[in-house]
């Protein structure tokens, strides 16, 4: 299988998208395919950008991927490599490449949400701009038509689609990301840290890169809450650093951006796993967060809040903890301080979430079930596909 990979971000670059892209591209190679991965070309046109500037003026938001003039260029460049690479699919982490791209070759988006389920909900798309709103509305329901196949990493990103665009949910299936380490450590060697992790005090990380989207005043509180009861804790804040220049308690490490792109990142990043009770994840918006796989990988249970499609990466029980959005610190810690003190308790916690990370959030696993999901297409159906049972949970 040939696929041509296209993205808007750079799909060689692993620091691009937190290297969902990249590693995404990998996988595919790694189950056999023969994988091209370009950056689609655009230029920014004077109108478009003077759109922007206009739109912000007036406090509204305009993201220009989602304008026909940008989506225009993107389906010419489409055109151009499908004719120069003859693939069998052309696959990208966005439904727009294909608003007006249509090619002899198998077409599929997998995707962490749509752009319907986006605006109104994420940070950068609270007011979007009216016209562009509609525009970028419609734009999206002509994409979705002209996919063959449309994957989303969760069930809320698939139910959102369905519902606001009319797609069928023949053509919709749920795959999830996985984690983005270039060398995930194996299940002994993540156990062993497990078991290593004491009982006479927490540690806690949460990593992401937007400090209050992500949660991170109410992981200090947490912390602070564990403390108090008597039961010694540390928060490690990886990636994100407030705007103001507060100051934190002791307890509270803040170790700011590691770059996953080198070995030496990456290894810090896994020592601070490694040692972590809980990756503790409140995300107040959340589509998919692939720390919640990351975690996993190192036999690490996570403590989320259930945003958008993070019940979808952490199913109660086995990847972790789910509570509600606005659950108390209180109630979580209710739960945290006996399960760090329990051996056996913890033990199986964690080894619940190591089997998450083999049995669903890796990416190996997950482009095979989406070569899988793509092959099930039947080209005695006009284009259509056959029901596909991709062995996931709904």
């Amino acid at each position: 299988m040939k696929i041509l990979f296209v993205s808007s971000d750079d799909p060689n670059n692993v620091k691009s998208w937190s290297g969902t892209t990249r590693h995404m591209a990998r996988a595919f190679e790694s189950q056999g395919a023969t994988c091209v991965a370009v950056r689609l070309a655009d230029v920014v046109l004077p109108f478009t950008l003077a759109k922007r500037y206009f739109w912000k003026a007036l406090n509204y938001d305009y993201i220009r991927q989602h304008a026909a003039s940008t989506q225009l260029q993107y389906a010419a460049h489409v055109a151009y490599l499908a004719w120069r690479h003859d693939p069998d699919v052309i696959l990208s982490t966005h439904a727009y490449p294909f608003a007006f791209a249509r090619t002899r070759a198998i077409q599929v988006c997998w995707a962490d949400a749509c752009f319907a389920s986006l605006a109104g909900y994420y940070p950068h798309l609270q007011r979007p701009a009216p016209v562009f709103y509609r525009t970028a509305l419609a734009l999206e329901r002509r994409a979705l038509a002209n996919l063959d196949l449309i994957l989303y990493s969760s069930q809320w990103a698939a139910d959102g689609a369905i519902a606001a665009h009319g797609v069928e949910p023949s053509r919709v299936g749920v795959i999830p990301y996985g984690a983005n380490l270039r060398r995930a450590p194996d299940e002994k060697q993540a156990l062993s840290s497990a078991a290593q992790r004491p009982r006479d005090r927490c540690e806690l990380i949460s990593i992401g890169v937007d400090w209050h989207r992500k949660g991170m005043p109410k992981a200090i509180a947490l912390a602070a809450v564990l403390n108090n009861r008597g039961l010694p804790t540390r928060l490690t804040i990886v990636g994100a650093r407030p705007s103001n220049g507060e100051t934190f308690p002791d307890f509270v490490e803040l170790v700011g951006f590691i770059d996953k792109s080198t070995a030496d990142g990456e290894r810090r990043l896994g020592e601070l796993l490694s040692r972590s009770h809980f990756h503790v994840l409140f995300s107040s918006v959340e589509a998919c967060a692939v720390s919640l796989a990351e975690a996993n990988a190192w036999a690490t249970p996570n403590i989320a809040s259930n945003a958008g499609g993070v019940s979808f990466a952490v199913v109660d029980g086995q990847g972790g903890k789910v509570f509600d959005l606005f659950a108390d610190v209180e109630d979580i810690a209710d739960f945290i301080a006996p399960a760090v003190r329990d051996a056996s308790a913890y033990a199986a916690m964690s080894r619940a979430a190591r089997a998450e990370y083999d049995g669903r959030l890796n990416w190996s696993l997950s482009a095979r079930r989406a070569i899988q999901a793509i092959a099930g297409r039947d080209p005695n159906t006009s284009g259509q596909l056959k029901q596909l049972n991709l062995g996931l949970r709904t």
